[in-house]
């Protein structure tokens, strides 16, 4: 059933939703155009990470060349204290201090109840035990030795 208006739904040229991307607040934005890599990226890279240029080319061997990088790491230049602030924004997001959360803590364990897992645990490794004996004993009866035979003259 088609609607009228429309193509098959087979020829219909992409039927995915296309993720919409978040705009950046640092100016320069996506580089290149439609990239997933950009100026910010670009400067995080070779700034903090102190990676050289060519390293950065063979991280994206297919999405960047040399201009490009260069391009990127001059609107990176052009914007540092912005894109600086970003990445700091980011880091301390990414860091957090979730482990101070309460939500985060083990919770508190008293010492009675320590104890009450090491009987537990003692009482199951006896009931292990008991069970291994009694099965070798049950087999060991099973099993009943031959006597050796006779040597025939």
């Amino acid at each position: 059933m088609e609607e009228p208006g429309k193509p098959p739904f087979k020829s219909r040229p992409s039927f995915r939703r296309r993720a919409s991307e978040p705009s950046p607040s640092v100016p320069g934005g996506t580089y290149p155009v439609g990239e997933t890599v950009s100026a910010k990226h670009l400067g995080y890279l070779f700034a903090h990470c102190r990676m050289p240029i060519h390293d950065i080319i063979a991280r994206y061997p297919n999405r960047l060349n040399l201009s490009q990088v260069f391009y990127g790491l001059h609107l990176y230049a052009e914007n540092k204290e912005a894109f600086d602030a970003e990445l700091k924004q980011e880091a301390k997001f990414n860091l957090g201090d979730s482990l101070s959360d309460s939500s985060m803590r083990l919770p508190r364990v008293g010492l009675s109840s320590l104890v009450h897992v090491e009987e537990m645990f003692q009482s199951k490794c006896e009931a292990d035990r008991r069970k291994a004996n009694r099965d070798a004993e049950a087999k060991r009866l099973l099993i009943k030795p031959r006597p050796p035979e006779e040597r025939r003259p």
